[in-house]
């Protein structure tokens, strides 16, 4: 049966295509004649197979890519000619999104983010968006990062994170880095611990921005819809009560 999932080639995607592609062009048997390797046959009867076999993977790299984008490999007819091609094109714009990704995850602040949850959620992200450009890196460099940018209330969990792998290092054990996972959970933990002894407060960032929307507000404070609308209004008929009364008594008077 043959699997749905399909990718089409964009100009954000590249490297997450190039792995589809491959497989696909594997499982049709096709690989070895789209990447190069199988060199055509000197027989004429194998020959004319290996050229229709080449028309077939040349087909199903063009219908995998985006209608805007074809242009690139219009006016080629061999498969590995066409891989080339998307590769010179596209493989250098990957580079240059991979330094975007990298410097973005390097600039990332837990100190923007009303909590850590939302930090690390936003730090995986970046994390997996770098390995579908082929940037891949080790555990311990993205924890390392996030014990650098971690604030004084967590000084105590980062000085311990380091003693321990200190002790090991002079005990001659050979120091294992924790997942990420495993550093995540441990981080949630220690951010409710805080927010239990009352170290922590995860409203600060939230009322920060509350306090600036409510800013404009706060320049007229005294302003208030009864003053505006008071007796001013009711003012002429009650002064012109005093009036009526004592021209009637003087008639009466009269």
């Amino acid at each position: 049966m043959e699997s749905q999932y399909q990718v089409t080639l964009d100009s954000t995607n590249y490297f997450q295509w190039l792995s589809y592609i491959e497989d696909l062009l594997r499982s049709k048997g096709l690989y070895r004649i789209a990447s190069g390797q199988e060199k055509k046959p000197k027989d004429e009867d194998k020959a004319a197979k290996w050229e229709n076999r080449q028309d077939q993977a040349r087909g199903l790299i063009g219908m995998s890519i985006s209608l805007d984008l074809r242009f690139h490999i219009a006016e080629l007819d061999t498969p590995d000619e066409a891989m080339k091609q998307i590769n010179k094109v596209f493989g250098i714009k990957n580079e240059f999104r991979a330094h975007q990704l990298e410097n973005e995850l390097l600039t990332l602040d837990p100190n923007n983010f009303s909590c850590i949850e939302d930090f690390l959620s936003k730090f995986k992200t970046l994390r997996y968006l770098l390995e579908g450009v082929k940037v891949k890196k080790e555990d311990s460099n993205f924890i390392y990062s996030i014990l650098t940018k971690l604030g004084p209330a967590y000084s105590v969990f980062v000085s311990t994170f380091h003693s321990t792998r200190e002790a090991f290092i002079s005990q001659g054990t050979d120091y294992k880095s924790p997942s990420f996972d495993s550093f995540y959970d441990s981080l949630i933990r220690e951010q409710e611990k805080l927010l239990h002894l009352g170290l922590l407060n995860l409203g600060n960032s939230s009322k920060k921005a509350l306090a600036t929307q409510q800013q404009p507000n706060s320049k007229n404070p005294k302003k208030s819809y009864p003053k505006k609308n008071g007796p001013k209004p009711n003012n002429g008929p009650k002064q012109s009560q005093p009036q009526n009364e004592k021209s009637f008594q003087q008639t009466h008077m009269i």
